[in-house]
């Protein structure tokens, strides 16, 4: 973790300061763990664990085109981010790896569930991924870790990062809107969650530079996020690598 905060903040911020978010981002993860845990019961009653969120932005996106892929990073608790709504019939789909544990990848599918929330695995995404937008659902797709395939280089705090190309690539092919989305808990404690607004579609009818430009906005609202609650995201991912160029 800290490794990846000297990187992300140079020196703008002294040691002290790094310790600090470093344990807060601990912490949140142990929330996130306690929560996860009690997801039936959040799912059952959701106004007793999160504040009612601004729906209009998921609403516009309905209206504009039915399924729509909202974006979202490793940030708060990011697994109850589909909980609120659920009671509008709206199911969200999310792309994600596999667990190597069957037992355990088996519960965490059945809480996600809970959650309104469907695995896509990542084998096959692309083509899942078409079908749920097709059948107007929403996809979830986490972007903030290192991408090895379909992936672009963009600036991340000032490092290029390999992020995935599926959010851009469906909105650019199919004209699918796209927002973010994120959760976070007040300086009282108390949770909530911001959807939106939705992205513009930067089109040049150049493919390659669109998917570039698309996804650098995703990846820099994420960033804007997390500068101002750094503590809240899961700093220990190995999020830059070296860019094939500049390897030796």
């Amino acid at each position: 973790m800290l490794g990846n905060l000297r990187l992300a903040f140079g020196n703008k911020k002294n040691e002290a300061e790094l310790l600090w978010i470093a344990e807060q981002s601990i912490q949140n993860l142990s929330k996130l763990v306690f929560e996860f845990l009690r997801t039936p019961e959040a799912s059952a009653h959701p106004g007793r664990y999160i504040e009612p969120p601004d729906v209009t932005p998921l609403m516009d996106a309905v209206k504009k085109k039915g399924g729509f892929i909202a974006v979202v990073s490793h940030f708060g608790n990011w697994e109850w981010l589909a909980i609120p709504i659920k009671k509008y019939g709206l199911h969200v789909h999310a792309v994600g790896r596999p667990l190597k544990n069957p037992y355990l990848y088996r519960y965490i599918r059945e809480m996600r569930k809970a959650a309104n929330l469907i695995n896509i695995e990542k084998s096959g995404a692309v083509r899942s991924s078409i079908e749920v937008l097709k059948h107007r659902g929403i996809l979830a797709v986490l972007i903030d870790q290192h991408e090895s395939r379909g992936a672009v280089w963009v600036d991340f705090f000032g490092r290029k990062a390999a992020t995935s190309t599926l959010p851009a690539m469906l909105a650019l092919k199919y004209e699918y809107p796209v927002l973010p989305a994120f959760f976070f808990r007040d300086e009282n404690g108390y949770s909530k969650i911001k959807y939106g607004p939705l992205f513009p579609l930067i089109r040049t009818g150049n493919f390659q530079a669109d998917l570039l430009a698309n996804t650098q906005q995703y990846v820099a609202k994420i960033e804007e996020e997390i500068r101002k609650r750094p503590g809240d995201w899961l700093w220990a991912h190995r999020r830059w690598r070296t860019p094939p160029d500049q390897k030796l």
